[in-house]
């Protein structure tokens, strides 16, 4: 039986969208990831898609920083 090797590369497709809302006391934001991948049969089965995604939901509420948390931020090399 002859054993045949084959390489393939497999194009993947992504797409994000966002829309938020930023005010200075909150932030509330929606983002959306979703992504194809095709992959080729080396059988005669055919061609598959994989299809996969994610949906995120952000809501973030702004404090202000005392000196002490500003003064030891300054101070990190980031």
């Amino acid at each position: 039986m002859e054993r045949k090797e084959q390489w393939q590369v497999n194009p993947s497709a992504g797409i994000r969208m966002g829309i938020g809302y930023n005010s200075p006391k909150w932030f509330l934001g929606v983002t959306n990831l979703q992504e194809v991948t095709t992959i080729r049969g080396i059988d005669k089965m055919g061609d598959g898609n994989i299809n996969g995604g994610s949906v995120r939901l952000n809501y973030v509420k702004r404090f202000e920083m005392n000196s002490w948390c500003k003064t030891f931020l300054s101070e990190l090399t980031l």
